[in-house]
């Protein structure tokens, strides 16, 4: 596809998530840098894989030369940071990668605020559509000052992931509710 809508496919990345512990479809480094290697050769693209921050800080140094820039993930309300504290370890995930990489371009494709949670990695308390928006503010006005592209994750909740529970935090990532409607971060754009 990316050899067929070259005007329309303008990166590629060989996975996601399938670095990290606690993948249910983990593959070597050894298999990634294949994987970018055969795909690099294929298309013209440039070519990454998405991951969490930490796998990039040791154990994805081989891959890191071998993509044409690092996919970086960070999400702050999963591991058990406030909104006071948001933004600063986003920095820090951010930097420990780039800093490691200096040559290589870093984008952030997934940072985000869970806007519910039954308490299941997430505290309730911490889950809101307030606390969403802060980030994203906060987020926003950090990548812009500093040109990181950065792609917020994500646009719509996906309420069939996770468990069954419906406040389960998994289902409620979005931007926009599951009907469309805007939560409280687009509601100034789109409500």
């Amino acid at each position: 596809m990316a050899n067929a809508y070259p005007d329309i496919v303008g990166y590629v990345s060989v996975g996601n998530e399938a670095s990290v512990e606690w993948s249910d479809h983990l593959i070597s480094v050894e298999k990634l840098v294949e994987h970018v290697n055969k795909v690099k050769a294929a298309i013209s693209q440039p070519v990454t894989f998405c991951e969490n921050y930490v796998p990039w800080t040791n154990k994805l140094a081989p891959l890191a030369e071998a993509v044409d820039f690092i996919s970086l993930h960070t999400y702050p309300v999963w591991e058990y940071k406030t909104i006071d504290d948001a933004l600063g370890y986003t920095k820090q995930n951010y930097l420990a990668v780039a800093e490691l990489y200096p040559n290589k371009p870093v984008v952030i494709t997934e940072a985000g605020w869970a806007t519910a949670s039954n308490g299941r990695g997430i505290e309730p308390w911490n889950a809101s559509e307030d606390l969403q928006a802060q980030y994203y503010d906060q987020l926003l006005e950090w990548t812009r000052k500093e040109k990181i592209l950065t792609f917020v994750f994500e646009a719509f909740d996906e309420p069939w992931k996770g468990d069954a529970h419906p406040q389960e935090p998994e289902k409620h990532w979005g931007l926009f509710k599951v009907d469309r409607t805007p939560k409280l971060v687009m509601q100034s754009l789109y409500g």
